[in-house]
């Protein structure tokens, strides 16, 4: 299944490749946290906010003057931390833990943009989006003991919404985004009908993103801006 996903993304994203007016590389933290209710772990909580990492590479293309269509395919490490109760012989014990995510993220945005000048484009833009979850490490044993019971999503689909800015320079894109990632479904939600109690555990995420990019294909003429209409150089 992890193999089919990832050439399906390979593939499309190689079909917007061969589109694409403009290419870039975007990297930044991630701020994030897991939003958890167990009541079997009450001892645990995993509710502050885990800093983490993103890399993905975009495409634009579709470029009009007020709009255009970006796609980005990459990674994303988020998650959460928090403390747990231990309790010894000796007495209780509160430990620091952290889970620690690693998510191949794909998406695509709709860009609503507007150039002020020849060089400055502010952007907002919102789509679908779709993360699997590759891998995690953790200190506590939640979502291993959750993925042995079979309740433990790796999917997760919903949309992203971005907002920021361009800055062309020549064949050259610089600029910065921020993302906030909504998700339809969690990475654990069900009913444990032992306890008759709510279980879930929801992924909260926000990538700031440095952007830098070039453009491709047929280009742009000088002084038009990213969201200019394209024309050869």
């Amino acid at each position: 299944m992890k193999r089919n996903f990832v050439t399906l993304l390979i593939l499309l994203f190689g079909y917007t490749l061969a589109h694409g007016q403009i290419i870039a590389l975007k990297a930044g933290p991630v701020v994030s946290r897991l939003d958890c209710h167990i009541p079997a772990l009450h001892d645990t909580e995993l509710n502050k906010g885990y800093t983490g990492v993103a890399a993905v590479a975009g495409i634009d293309y579709l470029i009009k003057k007020y709009f255009c269509l970006s796609t980005d395919l990459g990674y994303i490490n988020s998650g959460g931390k928090g403390h747990t109760l231990v309790h010894n012989p000796e007495g209780d014990e509160d430990l620091t833990i952290k889970t620690n995510l690693h998510f191949i993220t794909f998406n695509t945005l709709i860009h609503l943009q507007y150039k002020f000048g020849d060089f400055v484009e502010p952007f907002i833009g919102i789509g679908p989006r779709l993360d699997y979850l590759a891998g995690y490490h953790e200190d506590a044993e939640m979502l291993t003991e959750f993925e042995e019971k079979g309740e433990l999503n790796k999917w997760l689909y919903g949309a992203v919404a971005a907002a920021g800015v361009h800055f062309d320079v020549h064949h050259w894109v610089l600029g910065f985004e921020y993302q906030y990632n909504w998700d339809m479904n969690e990475l654990v939600e069900f009913e444990d009908e032992v306890e008759h109690a709510h279980n879930s555990v929801a992924l909260r995420c926000s990538p700031f993103l440095v952007t830098v990019g070039y453009h491709i294909g047929a280009g742009k003429g000088h002084g038009e801006g990213h969201g200019g209409d394209v024309e050869g150089h």
